[in-house]
């Protein structure tokens, strides 16, 4: 807690001694003026001293002389230049007055208007009639830095310094009890070396090398006039706590991927006026994504899915008691090239018939998430038919000649830069009822002899593709025959007597449904030489008269099926006469002398390869 002397609002400073506030300095701040023509800084904390030792340090602040300052005010006569140092907002501020320099009693310090936020020093608290008011006299009294007023001895007399201020924001309650009440306690102005600037100027002295500290009585202090300085003395001048100071953050991440912020993230840039711990509360999520926000700053962000562009989410940091401003968070979400996404089709047709399909074809169901054109590429064909498929989507698909079933070939869409996934078009080929394919016979039988065909007969090579049950129906029967015809195939042909050649008729092959082409069963009937038939003949002559026959004789009346020539052959003579029988079946006859009555001969006509019956 800072813990600082104060004057009530509205006090101005007057030409008072500072009997009660002057002692002895030992070097720390006897300079000569004359020489600094440098900046000197002395920074120094006020501590209370109660007989035993060190105590909490109170105040600390800083003076900077100016090069120059001192000669302007020792050249206007006096040898006591005095200043102010007070704050503003905030911001330190000092202001020098070298007015009538000749003695302590002209200088002079601002006078701050009620409420401001500063307050003057007051050279001599006594002097007004009682004891100083102990931080919280009066308004506007929330100031970060202290205030002082020092006279500085420029002829290396003695220091004399004042020390008033507010109460520092960070204040916590200060009770001091002396341990020994022997030794009254004491403030003690103690020079920083740390902050003497320019090394090489030779005001720079090192004050801590000069031995000792500056001394100041604490007479004004005693408030309740037991001539000590303790905790009756001392008012609580309250803390007083300001909330934190959030500052806007910025972080930047790929499409579809989780930003993660290790602790402090986004306090690492926040602070607390009063050093307290801040913690992150979340005030609004981001609008294009999710965030889970930790109280110590860290953070998980993840944008929504193929998102890119700005998103933000906005928190405060709490100190506890206070929150912050609200800060807001922003997040870049730099675009990456997703890859499309393919989509499996199906589609369907018939038997025997081809497959067009237009575009955008495949590519119709198929996205792209950053609005790429598509382009579809062929991975693995078909098996049971041939594929054309193009760039556009659209493909013409021919099944294998009567296949039907399940058929299917894959394909990727590309955006130009990646592949999507494979996917499948699967074509489903619809079944269609197949004609039977009936295939032409042949077979052969001999002239005169029936044909006869066992089951299956003329639908041993005949087919359905469907694997449908056959029957063989008649169409047109044969010309040189009979026919029976059954519908397993099988079939008698009998040929017309003595026919021999080429004989048919023709079928179809039924499935239950469709009739296949008419198919042509031919049978050869092969010739077979058919003997002559000779036929019975009468003559007649008289008694002792020749009888002559010319040609064809006794072959007149004989045939022969297949049209061969045929010759005359005797096979036995007559009994009662003489005959010559000449091939072309001519013959002469001569009866015996005196014979009458009947007589005869007995022959075969020969086609020559087959003796006809005896006629």
């Amino acid at each position: 807690m800072l813990v600082m002397i104060a004057a009530l609002a509205g006090w101005a400073p007057e030409a008072e001694a500072f009997d009660n506030w002057t002692d002895t300095a030992t070097g720390n701040f006897d300079t000569n003026c004359a020489q600094c023509h440098g900046n000197f800084r002395a920074n120094g904390y006020v501590s209370l001293k109660d007989g035993t030792g060190w105590s909490t340090s109170l105040m600390n602040g800083h003076r900077d002389f100016v090069s120059g300052e001192c000669d302007v005010c020792h050249n206007s006569g006096g040898r006591f230049p005095a200043y102010t140092l007070w704050s503003a907002g905030g911001t330190g501020f000092e202001n020098i007055s070298c007015a009538g320099c000749h003695g302590r009693g002209d200088n002079a310090s601002p006078t701050p208007a009620p409420g401001d936020n500063n307050q003057a020093c007051v050279e001599d608290p006594t002097a007004y009639g009682g004891d100083a008011a102990i931080c919280g006299a009066g308004a506007g009294l929330r100031r970060q830095h202290w205030t002082a007023n020092r006279t500085i001895d420029t002829a290396n007399g003695p220091v004399s310094t004042q020390i008033c201020a507010t109460c520092h924001a960070d204040a916590d309650p200060a009770n001091f009890t002396p341990v020994d009440e022997d030794v009254p306690p004491s403030y003690y102005f103690t020079p920083d070396p740390v902050h003497a600037s320019k090394p090489t100027d030779p005001c720079n002295a090192d004050p801590a090398a000069a031995g000792a500290e500056s001394k100041f009585g604490p007479t004004g202090l005693d408030n309740d006039g037991d001539g000590l300085v303790d905790g009756a003395d001392l008012a609580d001048c309250g803390v007083v706590n300001l909330p934190p100071v959030a500052v806007d953050d910025a972080y930047t991440t790929d499409e579809d991927t989780p930003l993660n912020v290790a602790a402090a993230g986004v306090l690492a840039n926040d602070s607390d006026p009063n050093g307290d711990s801040i913690t992150a509360v979340l005030v609004a999520g981001p609008a294009r994504g999710s965030v889970t926000l930790n109280t110590d700053g860290s953070f998980e962000y993840i944008p929504d899915a193929n998102l890119n562009g700005p998103d933000s989410f906005t928190y405060v940091a709490n100190d506890g008691a206070l929150d912050s401003n609200i800060a807001t968070v922003a997040i870049t979400v730099t675009p990456v090239n997703d890859a499309p996404v393919a989509v499996d089709d199906a589609y369907a047709t018939d038997e025997d018939v081809v497959l067009n399909v237009a575009a955008p074809g495949v590519l119709g169901n198929d996205t792209d998430a950053d609005g790429d054109p598509l382009s579809a590429v062929l991975d693995v064909g078909p098996a049971n038919g041939t594929l054309a498929l193009n760039g556009d989507g659209s493909f013409t698909y021919t099944p294998n000649a009567n296949f039907n079933g399940p058929d299917s070939f894959t394909y990727h869409a590309n955006d130009g830069a990646a592949d999507s996934n494979i996917a499948t078009v699967a074509i489903t080929v619809n079944a269609v009822n197949d004609a039977p394919v009936a295939v032409d016979d042949s077979y052969t039988t001999t002239e005169d002899t029936a044909l006869s065909i066992a089951a299956p007969g003329v639908l041993g090579n005949d087919s359905d593709v469907d694997g449908d049950p056959l029957t063989a129906v008649l169409n047109t029967g044969p010309g040189n025959g009979t026919l029976a015809l059954n519908a397993d195939g099988s079939f008698d042909y009998t040929p017309n007597a003595g026919f021999n050649g080429t004989d048919s008729f023709t079928y179809v092959a039924n499935d239950g449904t469709v009739d296949s082409n008419i198919a042509t069963v031919s049978i050869a009937v092969e010739a077979v030489n058919d003997p002559p038939v000779a036929v019975d003949d009468a003559y007649a002559t008289d008694e002792d008269v020749a009888l002559n026959v010319t040609a064809p004789g006794v072959l007149a009346n004989d045939t022969d099926a297949d049209g061969d020539p045929i010759t005359a052959a005797l096979v036995t003579d007559v009994s009662n006469g003489t005959l010559a029988l000449a091939a072309d079946g001519s013959f002469s006859y001569s009866p015996n002398p005196d014979f009458n009555g009947t007589d005869s001969f007995t022959y075969v006509a020969n086609d020559g390869a087959a003796d006809s019956n005896i006629a």
